[in-house]
């Protein structure tokens, strides 16, 4: 922290040192003091900050999407996403390219997960001096298609390897459906890989889902959460499929203290939960062995010994 107004204050602490036959330093004076210090200008960085117009955050300060949400929920810095909505999520156009993880397109906030971003006159980049972006993409395992991530009209998927990011085995279940709680819900980046990989159109038979996830998690109406909490898919069957993600329940919301009443969203008769698929494992009961005194015991012909140790001659 920096102390500003160092004059003044060195001034007011001079006058106040004076000695006796100026005037005398007695307990008020004291007080006096303290309080000039305390009102002082005191000055610290803001966690979220946001770049000049037009540049790009240093790799080290690249937010995460869990921070860019925190952004968005506390409003660290001012931005018109609306309280029931939640921001775009956009890739690089041949022509339109925009920088990478956390920006401001004018006043409404977005996320991009290419790891390779481009200034964009019209972008504000919102930076962290604690950005975890690269480390995050290093683990997820992500690439562009091409090393300088300029991606073909049209063709915005993104290369996954196996490493990073792994994803259980998926289902696709019907409209109005969640997950389970304690396993289902996937991550934005598994959301992502199954996407882009063409996992999703394998498990649904229909094609168009090769698409980064978009940030929904509105139904009907203005109210959130009022979807299923992670990843999912559109249900009407007459339009493209697009996936699409709600952070509620999931990692990716942590930081923004999304947390639904029911842990894993709300069902939504538009909307098909993709989710992985819980095993269960089946446990035999135990066995119950009959008590070592239930039977009688032959002790030696012609003699009997019963379960009460009472002893008969066979004759």
């Amino acid at each position: 922290m920096v102390i500003r107004n160092m004059s003044v204050f060195a001034t007011f602490v001079h006058v106040a040192l004076a000695s006796e036959e100026d005037f005398a330093l007695d307990a008020d004076g004291i007080s006096l003091l303290q309080t000039r210090v305390h009102k002082l200008d005191v000055y610290q960085e803001p966690e979220y900050f946001r770049g000049p117009k037009g540049t790009l955050c240093q790799p080290e300060e690249v937010l995460t999407l869990a921070q860019c949400f925190e952004v968005q929920a506390k409003r660290l810095v001012p931005h018109a996403i609306a309280e029931w909505s939640v921001m775009g999520s956009k890739r690089s156009a041949t022509v339109h390219k925009i920088p990478s993880g956390c920006s401001l397109a004018g006043t409404s906030l977005e996320w991009s997960d290419e790891p390779v971003g481009f200034a964009h006159p019209q972008y504000t980049p919102v930076c962290s001096r604690n950005g975890g972006r690269a480390a995050e993409i290093a683990s997820q395992g992500m690439s562009c298609q091409e090393p300088t991530c300029e991606q073909p009209p049209g063709d915005h998927q993104l290369n996954w390897n196996e490493d990073g990011t792994p994803l259980p085995e998926l289902q696709i279940l019907g409209a109005g459906a969640v997950c389970e709680e304690a396993c289902g819900l996937l991550t934005y980046a598994q959301c992502a890989k199954a996407a882009d990989t063409g996992v999703l159109e394998e498990i649904d038979g229909r094609d168009h889902m090769k698409r980064w996830p978009q940030f929904q998690c509105n139904g009907g109406g203005h109210s959130r959460p009022a979807v299923p909490s992670g990843c999912w898919i559109g249900a009407n069957f007459g339009v493209a499929p697009l996936p699409s993600f709600c952070p509620y329940d999931t990692p990716d919301g942590a930081l923004a203290e999304w947390v639904s009443d029911s842990g894993v969203g709300v069902g939504w008769g538009l909307a098909r939960p993709v989710c992985g698929v819980c095993t269960t494992t089946t446990t035999p009961p135990p066995r119950v062995d009959q008590p070592e005194d239930d039977e009688g015991a032959a002790v030696g012909d012609p003699h009997m010994t019963t379960n009460t140790d009472s002893h008969f001659e066979l004759s």
